[in-house]
């Protein structure tokens, strides 16, 4: 307690002495702030020790500075130098040199072989390929011109494509060879006094560099292995799988040349029937063209109404037609039985449109013949009837026998202004008083006949140009 006064007191103390003017100030009454007075005030209180004390400061440290500057100069100047520390750092520089243009020479070379190897893979490639794109043409039926004008084609492609290849890596081999031609002629203009000397003072430089050469060659050497035994693996695998290719490839081709075969079998088969074999196998048949098969139409058969001329004209159209299909059937270029039939077919097409010709030529000229003999026929007809009509109006008579040789269709001539009906009987004489016998008449296709009913006696007989006398009612 008797602190906590004392701690009062101090603090009221300490607030008359430090506030005692603020205190005084703010008694009085509150004046106006007037800005340039205050300028005025601030250029009186200003104090020339601060800059003073400013440039003090800066001079001692430029002193402090420039005598430690010199110390250290004259401490540096005192360390003794060791010439074989240098020659020895030199020593490995050559050494590091000479061993990073031969690890830079042996870069190259392996760039320059990967390269090289791409680009024979790429050709190899193209060749294989091309290669199999030769064998499936072979395969293909196809003429031996044909088939030899595609090879010609796809072996000039190859060499288009190998010569691009070559063209697109010439450029980089080029640039790899001048690398390698660069670090060789960097190799052989470095110092070789200073490349042996280095050399012979290696083995006392840098064990640990020679440690270090020796683990990295181990590590070479470890990788490279694995890399050989990786590669080796690799063309294994390649190779198995190009054996393996090779055996479904070949596959493939014997499947294919299978079924190729089945398909040309069923379209070109071989007949086996014995009957179609001889048929195939006999005489071609007429070398004539269509045309030169055809003849003249005659009118008679038009006339006699065995067949037109538009019916001949629509039959000819369609003999064309058939000589037009088997003519592009025999382009196509079929084999085995196939191509025999469509040749047969058209050699029978020839035969049967030369026989059909020939016999319509023929029918024409029997027609011909035939209504010729009929006109002759009803010519010595009309001059027979005539000559009978005649008789008959001379002698008066009914009508005369013609031909009694069938008892049942007796020929007759019958007088026409005589009227007579079928079925009237009618007497037979061959002089006045001499009757012969009975008969019936009957019309038949516009002509008259008789039925023999009886003879007069068993001695008599009717003979031609016997008369008959009507029995009209």
């Amino acid at each position: 307690m008797d602190n906590e006064d004392k701690v009062r007191d101090l603090s009221v103390r300490g607030k008359n002495i430090f506030l005692k003017d603020v205190i005084q100030e703010m008694s009085h009454r509150r004046q106006l702030y007037n800005l340039e007075d205050e300028y005025e005030k601030t250029r009186k209180n200003k104090s020339v020790l601060v800059p003073v004390i400013i440039a003090a400061f800066i001079a001692i440290v430029a002193l402090g500075a420039v005598l430690l500057t010199n110390r250290i100069q004259a401490q540096a100047g005192q360390v003794n130098v060791s010439i074989s520390g240098f020659e020895e750092v030199n020593l490995r520089e050559i050494l590091d040199t000479a061993k990073r243009y031969e690890n830079e020479l042996q870069q190259a070379e392996r760039e320059l072989e990967a390269i090289v190897n791409e680009r024979d893979e790429r050709i190899e490639t193209v060749k294989s390929e091309i290669e199999r794109r030769i064998e499936i043409v072979n395969n293909q039926e196809l003429s031996a011109a044909v088939r030899t004008s595609r090879i010609n084609e796809i072996k000039q492609e190859r060499a288009a494509k190998i010569e691009e290849i070559e063209a697109s890596f010439a450029g980089r081999i080029d640039e790899q060879e001048e690398k390698i031609e660069d670090i060789e002629e960097r190799i052989a203009e470095y110092d070789s006094r200073q490349l042996e000397q280095a050399r012979r003072q290696e083995q006392v430089i840098n064990n640990q560099q020679r440690l270090f050469d020796i683990e990295m060659e181990k590590t070479v050497n470890y990788y490279e292995s694995r890399l050989s035994e990786l590669e080796a693996n690799h063309r294994r695998q390649i190779n198995e799988i190009k054996s393996h290719n090779e055996e479904l490839v070949s596959l493939l081709k014997e499947n294919h040349r299978r079924e190729l075969n089945r398909q040309f079998m069923r379209y070109n088969p071989n007949f086996k029937d014995p009957q179609l074999r001889r048929i195939l196998q006999s005489n071609a048949g007429s070398d004539r063209s269509e045309t030169a098969l055809l003849r003249e139409y005659r009118q008679v058969l038009d006339t006699e109404g065995v067949i037109s001329r538009g019916g001949i004209e629509d039959l000819h159209e369609t003999s064309r037609n058939l000589f037009l299909i088997v003519s592009r059937l025999q382009k196509i270029p079929y084999r085995n039985s196939v191509d025999l039939s469509i040749d047969r077919i058209e050699a029978m097409q020839e035969e049967m449109l030369g026989e059909y010709e020939m016999l319509r030529d023929e029918l024409s000229r029997l027609l011909e013949e035939k209504n010729l003999l009929i006109e002759k026929q009803r010519a010595a007809l009309d001059r027979f009837r005539y000559a009978v009509e005649d008789l008959t109006l001379r002698n008066s008579e009914n009508g005369y026998i013609i031909d009694p040789r069938d008892s049942e269709r007796i020929v007759l001539y019958v007088n026409s202004i005589n009227p007579l009906e079928e079925g009237d009987t009618a007497y037979v004489f061959r002089r006045d008083d001499e009757l012969l016998g009975t008969v019936t008449v009957y019309k038949e296709d516009n002509r008259w006949f008789a039925r023999l009913n009886s003879l007069a006696g068993e001695e008599a007989s009717i003979q031609p140009f016997d008369k008959i006398l009507l029995d009209i009612q």
